[in-house]
């Protein structure tokens, strides 16, 4: 019996496999900095720290005026304020032309964020840098992961996903996420340059953010146009 595998490369399972796909990296991700930072200190690897160290010093090589005054404008794209607004914004236009799904999405993936990255803190309990290598205010708060980082994870791809079901072609769609990927590339290495955080509190941040978000683009996209029962 011949069977027809193009009927099920839906643009719906193509997403959810790409998602899937993304969930499983940004977990593996999260696990291999939780060891390096955590577990593998235990026995005496501190390669961590290497690590940090090395990130730190590359990224402060473009240190100057300029790129100081732009790392603290790109850093508030992951702050809460900002974040709270654009989510706000985001939610109403979405409550004017009636998405109320999409909001439900939205509101979810917000409203969790502040518990997750609290909960996380104070878990690991990491200390942040030496205050003597901020290039920002006093910022109190634990490190790792980084919350600028998840938050800037997991609104920017929620946003993402709700434009690309919008935009329905695939060149647009991949578009969208490369942007919006590239923001929070930079909110995270805003957060290194400006030494509030290091290296590895931001890989957890985005990676843990991306986990979130992730969950709940998953189940949202599964019974997003599920059928109605007979």
């Amino acid at each position: 019996m011949n069977i027809k595998f193009s009927k099920y490369l839906t643009p719906k399972t193509i997403r959810l496999v790409v998602f899937f796909m993304l969930l499983a990296v940004a977990g593996n991700v999260l696990e291999e900095m939780v060891d390096d930072v955590f577990l593998d200190p235990i026995e005496g690897d501190y390669e961590f720290e290497q690590f940090d160290a090395r990130v730190l010093s590359d990224v402060r090589q473009i240190k100057s005026d300029n790129v100081t005054a732009a790392m603290r404008d790109l850093t508030s794209l992951g702050s809460i304020s900002v974040v709270t607004i654009l989510a706000l914004f985001s939610g109403l236009v979405l409550l004017i032309y009636r998405r109320f799904r999409y909001f439900i999405y939205l509101l979810i993936v917000s409203g969790g964020i502040p518990l997750i990255v609290s909960a996380l803190k104070l878990f690991f309990d990491r200390e942040r840098p030496p205050q003597t290598d901020w290039l920002l205010d006093y910022m109190p708060g634990l490190s790792f992961p980084s919350g600028h980082a998840f938050t800037a994870a997991a609104i920017y791809l929620a946003i993402a996903y709700i434009l690309t079901i919008e935009v329905k072609r695939w060149p647009f769609e991949l578009l969208i996420y490369i942007v919006m990927s590239f923001i929070i590339f930079l909110v995270g290495i805003s957060r290194i340059y400006l030494g509030v955080h290091y290296p590895t509190d931001v890989i957890a941040g985005i990676s843990s953010g991306t986990i979130w978000v992730m969950l709940v683009t998953i189940i949202f996209e599964y019974y997003r146009k599920a059928p109605a029962p007979q």
